[in-house]
This record gives C-alpha cells, structure tokens and sequence, in this order.
C-alpha cells in the first residue's frame, strides 16, 4: 500500500484487489486511471489507485487501508461500521469460495433405469461407470 504523490495529486494505491473491492464499496473513487497493469521481475501485478477520501467525504482512504489490516479495530467496530460490514462480507465470500474449491464435485449416474448421485472420481463412481 502506497501514499502516492505526483506534482500536485495524492492518492493511495494497492496490489489487493479484494481491498479495491472493499474501497470501492464504500465509496471512495478510483484515482483517474482505476488501475495499472505491470510487469515486474517476471511478476504480473496489478495495482489499483484511489483517492484519498471517499466521495461523501466520511471517511479517509488511509484510515480505510489502516482498519482494513487491524484484527483489533475489526473486532470493535463488527458489525456496527459500514467498513467493518465490507470487509466481512469480502473475507467470507473468499472463504466460502475456498471451501467450494475443496469439495468434490457430485455426478450423476444414470444405469438400468436408476440414477445415483456420487462424488466424481470416487470409488462408487468408478464402480457404477464400470471403472474398476
């Protein structure tokens, strides 16, 4: 995270896109061009730039990228600030697609007129599609 200044503008940028996400939901701007796409010691980063207040003026985009990284400020202020609310629902979303990557997928099996639904690859399956 980077407090940038050019000649005359600030902004704040970051390489985490689920924190651009977040800023962008609460409504701080992206800085002209939203985002920029490098290539670095064989690295493809993308770094996303903000300005340095949200659009309503409430809250500081410092402040935001500070609470975002402190587990203390998160658990005081859950579930009664907006930014605590963003960043839940943002880390839960991650975790709920992590845990649909480690489940198996089911399939179903259709074989003499009776349909099975079983994990896919599983020793049931193979067994069913004559596998074994």
């Amino acid at each position: 995270m980077n407090n940038v200044s050019s000649t005359f503008k600030v902004y704040h940028s970051t390489r985490n896109t689920m924190l651009a996400a977040g800023l962008a939901a609460i409504g701080v701007s992206f800085y002209e061009e939203p985002f920029e796409k490098l290539k670095a010691k064989g690295k493809e980063l993308i770094v996303w730039r903000f300005n340095t207040k949200s659009d309503c003026g409430k809250y500081s985009t410092g402040d935001l990228i500070d609470w975002w990284h402190d587990d203390e400020w998160f658990n005081n202020n859950y579930p009664n600030h907006p930014w605590a609310l963003i960043i839940s629902a943002i880390l839960t979303k991650e975790y709920l697609v992590s845990k649909i990557k480690e489940e198996p997928w089911k399939v179903e099996v259709k074989k003499k007129g009776k349909t099975w639904l079983v994990y896919e690859n599983s020793k049931l399956h193979k067994k069913i599609t004559n596998q074994l």
